[in-house]
């Protein structure tokens, strides 16, 4: 869990969440996109908190 900036694993409701917005309306202008629905951990890939830390 150090890994996710979120500091948690996901609850079943915020994927859910995704899940539905993209099965709205509200994602018609939504195309060709992957939502990565991770707590942030692909975009701090390879960083660990408490050994990055300046």
């Amino acid at each position: 869990m150090t890994r996710t900036p979120a500091g948690r694993w996901v609850e079943p409701e915020e994927i859910e969440s995704a899940s539905v917005f993209l099965a709205s309306k509200a994602s018609n202008f939504v195309n060709g996109q992957i939502l990565f629905v991770d707590g942030g951990i692909l975009a701090n890939f390879g960083y660990v908190k408490g050994e990055n830390d300046i």
